[in-house]
């Protein structure tokens, strides 16, 4: 018997030594989320909330002041704890565990584990129920205010009843080292510098035509968001008591806060009447452009004459471009005029449309003249009251080839007859040369016109101009009346 006790002595001391290298040599395992080994891990985050009366009402219990302690550790595993009735919550109040904290498709709402990993973060609500049993609680953690109300919607929670209770949208509260007034003074300043070094010349994006305020709304708009995170952390710490609203900082703040936002809502109204302004002093450029084009065009110092040929091609030209600049110009007013920038009863739109109106009648006059000019003297061929003179002139000289030969012959035949009467050898001799030279005169002017006509008649068959085209209805007219068309009225 007493070999037994030994043996089983023995036994003993050898389990109880093995069980003990056991414990020295293998790493502590937790066997549940709370059962960790603190002096194995550092805590890298202490995320504190607080709910207070106005997040909460009477929820949790006929208190409104509860509060949440957790612990982050460097392995990303968690500590929670709940305090009722008090707003700070210590390690020894009641554990309890975040439900979404682990990745998983069986969880709701994001996983906080991964979410702390990425943004090295707490994260900023917790959604708190309280049990059927009413003695425990189930708490969810959400990023965002959005991602709460979704992940509130997603548990079918209520905001009344005894079974189901919503603890809250918690705001997170700040560790005891923050610095509460010179954060909010920061905020201050930058409002303060935001707004000092604001500035439209050197945030608007101006082309030749055109303006673009994305620049300055962005630095609007990023300043807006700044107020938005500043104004939460602010009454996070009103609600804590860190801070009150009768303090000097506050009211500064607040101040602050009133200017920033009534500048950001008159900057429409600012955006507006610079872009009128700016908008302005281009119409008035294109106002300035078509008054020197009036001014200065002239159709007798464009068209040019060079061997007989009229070039209009200059003038035409600057009409060419006038015209194409009021079309873009029109263009550029009417998209103006769409944004809302200047209106059709602005002094500026109004001078513009008269100038615009001015311009095209001139473009229409200077056009015919144009025309006029590169006619020149042939287009009064085509006229009817030239034509009837020119054929009259036409008969005249036709009568006058015929006549004029006759009494030279005439004349120089009546002289030779008296010289042969009065048998004078001098005055025959004289009176017969007189005669030869009134004969060959004679036929010289009735040859001449049509020689000349002749001649004119050629030059269409090797000059094709509507010059000289329209010339030749003038020839006609004069040196053969008989053809010449008159046109009628």
């Amino acid at each position: 018997m007493q070999k037994i006790k030994y043996i089983i002595f023995a036994i003993l001391v050898l389990f109880i030594s093995n069980r003990v290298a056991y414990a020295v040599d293998t790493p502590y395992i937790p066997q549940g989320p709370f059962d960790v080994a603190p002096e194995e891990k550092e805590i890298i985050h202490t995320c504190e909330y607080y709910m207070g009366q106005d997040y909460w009402g009477s929820l949790l219990n006929d208190d409104a002041e509860n509060g949440i302690l957790c612990n982050i550790y460097s392995d990303y595993s968690h500590q929670c704890y709940l305090a009722i009735g008090r707003k700070t919550a210590t390690t020894s109040d009641r554990m309890i565990s975040i439900q979404n904290w682990n990745p998983g498709s069986s969880i709701y709402g994001e996983a906080l584990k991964s979410y702390m990993q990425m943004t090295n973060q707490c994260p900023s609500y917790f959604i708190v129920n309280r049990n059927a049993d009413a003695n425990s609680y189930t708490m969810w953690g959400a990023s965002t205010r959005d991602k709460a109300a979704d992940l509130k919607t997603q548990l079918s929670l209520t905001s009344t009843g005894t079974a189901m209770l919503e603890a809250g949208l918690i705001g997170l509260a700040p560790a005891e080292n923050v610095d509460v007034e010179g954060s909010i003074q920061s905020y201050i300043d930058n409002i303060s510098q935001t707004l000092r070094f604001y500035s439209l010349d050197s945030c608007v994006q101006k082309n030749e035509d055109s303006l673009s305020f994305t620049s300055c709304q962005n630095v609007l708009s990023t300043l807006k968001n700044n107020m938005n995170v500043w104004n939460v952390n602010v009454n996070n710490w009103l609600n804590y008591g860190y801070i009150r609203q009768s303090d000097s900082i506050m009211q500064n703040y607040n101040q602050a806060v009133t200017n920033a936002n009534d500048f950001i809502n008159n900057q429409g109204q600012v955006f507006t009447d610079y872009a009128k302004q700016f908008y302005a002093g281009r119409v008035q450029n294109y106002i300035d452009n078509i008054s020197d084009t009036l001014r200065f065009f002239s159709a007798d110092n464009c068209v040019s004459q060079t061997g007989g040929i009229v070039n209009s091609e200059s003038c035409q030209n600057v009409l060419s471009n006038l015209r194409s600049n009021i079309e873009t110009w029109n263009a550029n007013i009417n998209s103006w005029i769409n944004q809302g920038y200047v209106t059709e009863n602005d002094e500026f739109i109004r001078n513009y449309r008269s100038s615009v109106t001015s311009a095209n009648s001139f473009i229409e006059t200077s056009t015919q003249e144009i025309e006029e000019q590169s006619q020149g003297a042939p287009r009064l061929c085509r006229e009817r009251g030239v034509l009837i003179g020119l054929r009259l002139v036409g008969y005249l000289l036709l009568v006058a080839k015929i006549l004029v030969p006759i009494l030279l012959i005439v004349l120089g035949s009546v002289d030779y007859a008296k010289a042969l009467v009065d048998s004078s050898a001098d005055a025959v001799q004289k009176s017969t040369k007189s005669l030869v030279n009134r004969v060959i005169l004679a036929v010289v002017i009735f040859i001449i016109p049509t020689i000349v006509n002749f001649v004119l008649s050629l030059i269409p068959s090797f000059v094709r101009t509507s010059t000289v085209e329209n010339f030749d209805d003038c020839r006609v007219c004069i040196f053969n009346p008989n053809r010449c068309s008159i046109p009628e009225d």
